[in-house]
């Protein structure tokens, strides 16, 4: 999946194990009780001549494709901005000059 925004250039993949048994032998895979599908996911930036590279890792207790976990993490993103820009902009969050224990 790809895709422009920004003037940059993304490149999102993405790779699902969902087999039990490979599942199984995965390091501290026993410490999920309903560990069912474990997913990566490499997010490729381009900006003129800067490239960035990330690779994220996540874990579901359902089984889920590799194009709808895309499409869900965008979704999720989507949201967390949007959260923000009214903490912003709304509530002025950026200008408050409250730091760690200094507030009432």
């Amino acid at each position: 999946m790809s895709g422009k925004g920004r003037g940059r250039i993304e490149i999102r993949e993405a790779w699902i194990i969902s087999n039990p048994q490979v599942i199984a032998h995965l390091r501290h895979a026993s410490q999920f009780a309903r560990l069912t599908t474990v997913m990566m996911v490499r997010l490729e930036r381009r900006c003129g001549a800067d490239v960035s590279d990330e690779t994220r890792y996540y874990s579901s207790s359902t089984h889920i494709s590799v194009a709808r976990l895309l499409r869900s993490k965008q979704q999720h993103w989507r949201i967390e901005n949007s959260l923000h820009w009214i903490l912003d902009i709304a509530f002025r969050e950026d200008e408050s000059r409250l730091r760690k224990n200094r507030g009432a």
